[in-house]
């Protein structure tokens, strides 16, 4: 609240001697204490923030939790199974929420996580060994809502589904999302393209060259790590019904790639059959989770 105020002056009323200098004494006595403190508590409307540093209030901004979700690291192995895919890893502890919301609500959520791969390729650049450069890993978030269970995110499937043709094995069935079911993934390539300069420009042919190198660069071999690298995630949603949200978790699974098929694109899994002797896998070494859940327009 102001620290000078309007209440010396009634409208339609003498404006006398006494009440003009009573309130020169309040410009004084106020203008005597400014300090950077009191404008900041004076010039803010304060209810509408919190008085502690997460600004939580309740009144836009209902929930705000962050969390190290993981500090031991996990690993995630490419998947072997050729149908069904095998399931996903869960990475770290749960980000407890415990919040209601309402229709209308609006949730972010953010998570950076820290990660690196393993295995280049055994043998000749050729085959499945070449292809890792097309592969790729994913992360994404489920949600309990209600305490009912951890389940994929509104937007995000689990790459579980029968895509209703065969996949690259040419005996197997492909099991994948399609594009429309990947709005909360974070896509981790296993390795990047390299060429030594020897493939000729304007050419959709593969790289003659070294071909193929760690996520973080250098010279690829069978068993050999990447160099830890910082990757990143976000999902937004506003709720359209009543409940509560429990908690937050990381999930991953791969390996994946594109694929195209009667006019449709995918992310499918990778099954058994297409990977090489030696399983890839990425390994995840820290999670950090923030949850907000503000109060719709």
């Amino acid at each position: 609240m102001s620290l000078i105020d309007n209440n010396n002056f009634t409208r339609a009323t003498k404006l006398t001697e006494t009440d003009l200098n009573q309130k020169f004494q309040d410009v004084e006595t106020a203008t005597g204490q400014l300090t950077e403190a009191n404008v900041r508590d004076q010039g803010v409307d304060l209810p509408q923030f919190g008085t502690t540093t997460s600004g939580q209030s309740g009144i836009i901004l209902k929930k705000l939790v962050t969390s190290n979700v993981l500090s031991v690291a996990a690993t995630i192995t490419s998947n072997d199974n050729a149908t069904p895919p095998q399931n996903e890893t869960v990475l770290g502890n749960v980000l407890a929420v415990n919040q209601a919301f309402v229709s209308g609500d609006i949730l972010r959520v953010y998570w950076s996580a820290k990660v690196k791969t393993e295995f280049g390729y055994a043998g000749a650049f050729a085959g499945a060994a070449k292809d890792f450069r097309y592969q790729f890993w994913a992360l994404w978030p489920q949600w309990n809502i209600g305490g009912t269970g951890y389940t994929e995110v509104t937007g995000q499937s689990n790459f579980k589904a029968n895509l209703g043709y065969t996949a690259y094995d040419g005996v197997n069935d492909a099991y994948g999302n399609t594009m429309a079911q990947n709005y909360a993934s974070t896509f981790i390539p296993h390795r990047e393209p390299m060429d030594d300069g020897t493939t000729p420009v304007n050419t959709t042919a593969d790289p003659t060259g070294a071909g193929v190198v760690r996520l973080s660069g250098g010279a690829a071999a069978s068993g050999k790590s990447g160099a830890i690298t910082t990757v990143y995630g976000s999902y937004y949603f506003k709720f359209t019904t009543n409940n509560t949200l429990t908690g937050l978790r990381l999930v991953g699974n791969g390996l994946m790639s594109a694929a195209h098929d009667g006019g449709n694109n995918y992310v499918v899994i990778n099954n058994g059959a297409y990977n090489a002797a030696t399983d890839p896998k990425l390994v995840v070494n820290g999670i950090n989770m923030t949850c907000m859940i503000m109060r719709g327009e």
